[in-house]
């Protein structure tokens, strides 16, 4: 599912390529596949939801928890389900991590601790929305056989790979995507 609208892939299109809306669903379809690629650079989902997940410990007293940003921690258990942990025994740090902030039984995880928590944005954040609609469009350029655009005294000109395909993420896309990366693997 795409985050950016047909509305704010239009913002984008200059008025002398009005025609590469002409076909919706191919715009509707390349929003989503835009949005997959931002999805599989990124690991996130974006939207909140609540997942349930196991992270396997060896002695450490932070996990990273896959998803971000953590709105709330349901649950945190160990041993199976032999074992939950109080509330008041770990926090989530600003970048995702689950930590151990009191001793109980050491001050380190061990083992499989199934987490639950929900996580993502109410709204998806504006920069995201528009790279989905930059990728996007840049796609639709591809299959109109755009080769360059130009608005006022500003240009772009687009290449294809081999494969007939640009809608790849750019440095400067990767920049604006790596806010939104875990900081270390999950």
């Amino acid at each position: 599912m795409a985050f950016a609208t047909i509305g704010d892939l239009v913002d984008r299109v200059n008025p002398d390529e009005d025609a590469l809306l002409d076909n919706i669903e191919l715009a509707e379809r390349l929003l989503d596949e835009s949005a997959d690629l931002i999805r599989a650079e990124t690991g996130q989902d974006f939207a909140q939801a609540t997942s349930t997940v196991v992270l396997y410990a060896t002695g450490r007293r932070l996990l990273q928890l896959p998803q971000r940003p953590v709105v709330s921690i349901t649950s945190v258990v160990s041993d199976e389900g032999a074992f939950t942990w109080p509330a008041d025994t770990y926090r989530v740090t600003p970048d995702g991590q689950l930590e151990r902030t009191r001793s109980v039984g050491g001050w380190c995880w061990w083992g499989p601790v199934t987490v639950t928590y929900v996580h993502g944005y109410a709204t998806v954040p504006a920069d995201i929305v528009r790279l989905n609609a930059s990728l996007a469009l840049t796609m639709l350029q591809d299959r109109a056989g755009v080769r360059s655009a130009s608005l006022g005294s500003a240009s772009v000109t687009f290449l294809r790979s081999a494969s007939g395909e640009i809608a790849t993420v750019t440095d400067d896309h990767r920049r604006i995507l790596d806010r939104y990366r875990p900081l270390v693997a999950p």
